[in-house]
């Protein structure tokens, strides 16, 4: 397991000798060029009862790509709920890589399910896993260049 960005720092490697089998898919978007990014940050909510993740939905070119790991304060969810990729809207945060959720910051947000149900919880992020702008920059910058947010996470190319 690796702590960043695979195909740029091969020997970041956090988990040597794992091996990794994929048993569900959570949450897949086709992009469209119609499509038009949120205001708000918004995420996908996965992973086991005892292990949470949120991953930032990425909608549209420009926008970022983060995992963090997760806790939600007075909540249990199930191994069913999880495998549905539950939404998660951070309201009143705009939906950039300088307002995304960080360590020690806990936000209130909205929990969307697949039926619409909704309710609001509390986020406590942990330290992000990864964190990635560049890539995904319209236009995108040279190879070499992190923008000051991969900077100032920790993640240089």
């Amino acid at each position: 397991m690796f702590r960043g960005h695979l195909e740029r720092s091969p020997n970041d490697v956090i988990l040597p000798d794992i091996t990794v089998q994929i048993k569900r898919i959570v949450y897949k978007h086709e992009f469209s060029p119609k499509d038009k990014r949120p205001e708000n940050l918004e995420y996908i909510l996965f992973g086991t009862p005892d292990e949470l993740f949120l991953a930032h939905r990425i909608v549209a070119p420009g926008e970022f790509d983060q995992l963090l790991p997760v806790k939600i304060a007075g909540q249990q969810f199930s191994d069913t709920d999880l495998s549905q990729g539950l939404h998660v809207v951070v309201s009143g945060r705009p939906n950039a890589s300088s307002s995304r959720l960080r360590k020690g910051q806990d936000s209130t947000a909205q929990l969307i399910r697949a039926n619409g149900e909704s309710r609001n919880i509390t986020l406590q992020p942990a330290l992000e896993v990864y964190f990635e702008e560049s890539e995904l920059a319209v236009p995108p910058p040279l190879l070499s260049e992190d923008t000051q947010e991969e900077r100032d996470a920790g993640f240089h190319h």
